[in-house]
């Protein structure tokens, strides 16, 4: 069910076209405390937020949106999926357990993102249907629901690759693939979007250990 406002206000005095930079964001965790931030990109299911302190990924939150000149806010639950620091801040990203507001979303037309994509190099193994041996994967980037990859053989669109380190992490399932180099080839892969969550939390940990 889609994230609605807490309060409303008279649709006539809000602007019909809001810019991302005008919605003010305060994340919260309820042994962590809030953070403000501001929106960097978003989608209607995942917001990419810039804030002075941090979150520890795999934080469960909840997303509060106040756009300017709106009397109202917008609250979301979502787990914290990206926490990268900066030289002045911190870079969170949030996959929402619901999407925002079909009246947010149509205000941010301009801006919103189908997805939001989140750039990793990140070595893996790959079960594909259709080899009978585990291969070496690379993952390139992830989002809510998808996730390109890096393989050693040419997938075919629909086939099934299971991702796996020490033991299986998530499902994808091919949608389009080309030549990369020499025996190298790029896919690009839908995923459950909890198979992604699963992925994205595993990568980041990871990566920021």
């Amino acid at each position: 069910m889609p994230a609605q406002a807490i309060a409303t206000s008279s649709a006539d005095s809000r602007p019909r076209e809001l810019q991302l930079g005008r919605i003010r964001v305060q994340i919260v965790n309820e042994e962590l405390g809030a953070v403000r931030g501001s929106i960097e990109e978003m989608s209607p299911t995942d917001v990419r937020v810039y804030c002075e302190d941090a979150l520890p990924i795999g934080s469960l939150v909840t997303v509060r949106l106040s756009p300017e000149g709106w009397d109202c806010q917008f609250e979301a639950n979502g787990v914290v999926h990206r926490s990268e620091q900066l030289a002045d801040g911190t870079d969170l990203g949030v996959f929402l357990s619901e999407p925002l507001s079909e009246e947010l979303i149509s205000a941010c037309w301009l801006e919103m993102r189908r997805e939001l994509r989140y750039a990793v190099v990140w070595a893996a193994w790959a079960r594909p249907d259709s080899q009978k041996k585990i291969v070496a994967a690379t993952i390139l980037n992830y989002s809510y629901s998808g996730v390109q990859l890096r393989l050693p053989y040419q997938p075919q669109p629909g086939e099934q690759i299971t991702l796996l380190t020490d033991a299986p992490i998530a499902t994808a399932t091919v949608r389009w693939a080309a030549p990369y180099g020499p025996n190298q080839f790029f896919c690009g892969c839908q995923m459950a979007k909890s198979d992604g969550l699963k992925l994205a939390l595993r990568v980041q940990l990871t990566t920021n250990a």
